[in-house]
């Protein structure tokens, strides 16, 4: 470079200048693009692949899920033979008298009319409710167990609205047993 003339080194760093720009720009104008078009495309095929892996997976399962199924239609089908149908003032009345001979201590001898209707425990469930209100005298740890056992043993059936005040004798004096009120909202057997 020493023997090159000034106008020939102006042009030579013009000529090296411009070579960098090129290079630069078709760094950033294409290489770049196609490498972040890559890393893309890899990312989508990867995930193909994990949805794909996912799919194969489950149609392996496929015995073993129509066998899950079927357990659990049945399953289904069995609980909602137990469900309130036909009367359904009668079945309760009937359903909670019967229980109670397991627990002679809880005293229920009112029943109000039925309500019968859409249900409110979920929305687009797909069965209908009967709600009936009880009221009756217990002592509160009989009360307790009663009502602890009838939800276990009546998994379609919700005990709710229990309003307890002090019981009172018929000489006005306070008795130990309390008086309750509740309602029971069984779920109805759909019709088939």
């Amino acid at each position: 470079m020493k023997y090159l003339s000034k106008q020939k080194k102006q042009h030579l760093l013009l000529v090296s200048l411009g070579t960098a720009g090129i290079v630069a720009g078709m760094w950033f104008g294409l290489i770049s693009w196609q490498q972040d078009r890559i890393a893309k495309l890899t990312a989508e095929r990867d995930a193909t692949m994990l949805k794909l892996k996912g799919m194969k997976d489950t149609f392996g399962r496929s015995a073993e899920i129509t066998r899950k199924l079927e357990q659990e239609t049945q399953r289904l089908a069995t609980a909602e033979e137990l469900m309130a149908s036909g009367d359904l003032y009668a079945w309760i009345i009937n359903t909670v008298r019967n229980f109670k001979t397991k627990h002679p201590a809880v005293d229920i001898p009112q029943f109000s009319t039925i309500q019968v209707g859409e249900t409110t425990l979920l929305p687009k469930f797909p069965y209908r409710q009967a709600t009936l209100t009880v009221a009756g005298k217990a002592y509160y740890h009989d009360l307790g167990s009663f009502i602890s056992d009838f939800e276990n043993e009546f998994p379609y059936i919700r005990l709710q609205n229990l309003v307890l005040e002090p019981g009172s004798s018929t000489d006005g004096t306070y008795s130990e047993k309390l008086a309750f009120r509740m309602d029971i909202v069984a779920l109805v057997k759909p019709e088939a």
